[in-house]
């Protein structure tokens, strides 16, 4: 809804009845999360190339970033959407 002031009053406008947006579940802060993760994830498989490289420490926590996100991200969609 969009809001707007009339003096000291606000008033806001209704959506047009004939909205096709009705099966449309679209959530910002989703959004925001998703691409937030896929960068964690971006990060963690560079991070993991250390396994490769011989740097253990920095593979296993490359992995974790990687794989935890990929993991929690389905959860958070199947608890808002589902």
């Amino acid at each position: 809804m969009e809001s707007f002031s009339r003096g000291e009053k606000k008033c806001y406008e209704m959506p047009p009845a004939d909205s096709d947006t009705e099966g449309v579940d679209f959530s910002l802060r989703n959004v925001v999360l998703a691409l937030f993760l896929l960068l964690i994830v971006r990060f963690g498989t560079g991070l993991a190339r250390g396994i490769v490289e011989g740097n253990y420490l920095t593979g296993v926590l490359g992995l974790t970033l990687a794989f935890v996100p990929m993991v929690y991200l389905p959860l958070v969609f199947k608890r808002a959407y589902f």
